[in-house]
């Protein structure tokens, strides 16, 4: 397959480094990139074997993407079919992070000890916490091999602090703690100076990353990519039976928190809960769904529903809740779905996604943010088969979610100006919606609003 510009620039800049960030946004192919460097270095004899860790929903996309798309004639292995202990015929080794916390880890390490190995993290957002298990996992799997590369879209999401696992996981501040890192670059402040509310040292930070990284936005690079619409905002208006509840939980909770010091944590939880009831159920204390309002009646499945008659072509549907995303799996039982792997029955991400891609009588893919958030290319067909418009049923308070979902169908190959569609049917539902749409931290957002009205 013939590169892009912005690959062969990638690939110039990482010129064989032992370890390198490709910090490249949504569409700007990364799988590509590593699996073309990763070819190049193996026929210099470099490395023999390369890995990936990934999260679990794009372990399908990248073997699809090493044999289908590119072409490249090596043995894929994909765990757990594939266990490099019994197994020794594998030249590409792919694995999700949530195995490396169990027999996982014991099968990679015994994969990059064996070999000299390109290890990739995909996504690398995973490892952003340095006191997570599988952020120290990875970086003890990073001393054996010979070359690291490190993917994502949006590698600082929430503080600088993002930052410093990822520049360990390629090889960069050996010897410098978290803790260092912070002192010389966070900004400390909130509740008794505890929280990371900006950086400094700038031009150091930026010299730093841009010595072991490369940069790439789609603003500079898909010229011809055509813009995202300004999002809109569907408001609806709840039934009586979900008002009366929604009111009650938001009265006992403004009762509670009254002349009380609040925790973001118990704001969420709450907001939570009237997220729940503004899309017609909520979860009891078992986790069971008790429905307020039945699918074919719930104002929020409705306005998804008109938005979509409305629309030209086919259309994504992002979800949160299980019971969201499978009552509107039953309102369009023929939409194609993303979910979680566990509970892909008889089918798999893959199919599911080339019968929405690929199929004109297809027009809808339902996808839960948590599953489908990153990884996959979702532009439907050309002309009238072509995917520009995202409907968002639900919103969580994750804005890197937010940001990934909305590049599902803008991204290389899109020829028209992509339409997003926020259905709020509560005033926290505009908060949050509000604040994503300004790239603002929403936790802040909601519990200000929840201060005021109080």
């Amino acid at each position: 397959m013939e590169l892009k510009a912005v690959q062969v620039e990638a690939l110039k800049r990482a010129s064989f480094r032992p370890g390198f960030g490709y910090f490249c946004e949504q569409g700007l192919m990364k799988t590509g990139t590593t699996v073309t460097e990763f070819d190049r270095i193996k026929k210099r004899n470099l490395a023999d074997a390369m890995a990936v860790i990934c999260p679990n929903t794009l372990k399908g996309n990248w073997k699809e993407e090493i044999k289908d798309v590119y072409g490249l004639p090596y043995n894929v292995g994909v765990w757990p079919e594939y266990d490099p202990r019994k197994h020794k015929d594998a030249d590409i080794f792919i694995i999700n992070y949530e195995a490396l916390l169990g027999q996982g880890y014991d099968a990679l390490d015994k994969f990059v000890q064996s070999r000299r190995v390109y290890l990739v993290a995909d996504e690398t957002t995973r490892i952003k916490s340095h006191s997570a298990q599988t952020t120290k996992k990875c970086l003890l799997l990073q001393r054996y091999v010979p070359f690291t590369r490190a993917l994502n879209g949006t590698p600082m999401t929430k503080s600088v602090m993002d930052l410093w696992p990822q520049l360990r996981f390629i090889g960069e501040l050996n010897g410098v703690n978290p803790f260092a890192f912070r002192n010389h670059f966070a900004v400390m402040g909130g509740y008794m100076g505890k929280q990371v509310v900006g950086y400094k040292n700038e031009t150091e930070l930026h010299q730093l990353l841009d010595n072991c990284s490369f940069r790439a936005l789609k603003k500079d690079w898909l010229l011809d990519l055509p813009e995202k619409l300004p999002p809109v905002i569907y408001d609806i208006a709840m039934t009586p039976e979900q008002k009366i509840v929604y009111d009650e939980m938001k009265e006992d909770f403004f009762t509670l928190v009254k002349r009380q010091e609040i925790s973001a944590s118990q704001v969420i939880t709450q907001m939570e809960r009237l997220s729940q009831i503004s899309r017609g159920f909520l979860y009891d204390e078992s986790g069971k769904a008790v429905e307020l309002v039945s699918p074919e009646h719930n104002p929020a499945f409705k306005a998804a529903l008109e938005i979509r008659e409305q629309t030209l072509g086919k259309v994504i549907l992002i979800t949160f809740h299980e019971y969201v995303t499978d009552s509107m799996r039953k309102l369009l039982p023929n939409a194609a779905y993303i979910i979680s792997q566990s509970r892909m029955k008889d089918t798999t991400i893959e199919d599911q996604k080339k019968r929405f891609n690929n199929d004109p009588s297809c027009r809808e893919i339902i996808c839960q943010i948590s599953a489908a958030a990153v990884g996959h290319t979702l532009l439907g067909g050309a002309d009238n088969d072509r995917c520009a418009t995202t409907i968002f049923l639900e919103n969580t308070y994750n804005l890197w979610h937010r940001m990934q979902a909305e590049d599902r169908n803008h991204r290389q190959g899109q020829d028209k100006g992509v339409s997003y569609f926020d259905i709020a049917a509560s005033p926290v539902d505009r908060k949050v919606i509000k604040a994503l749409h300004t790239r603002k931290d929403i936790v802040a957002a909601i519990v200000d609003a929840v201060k005021s009205s109080t």
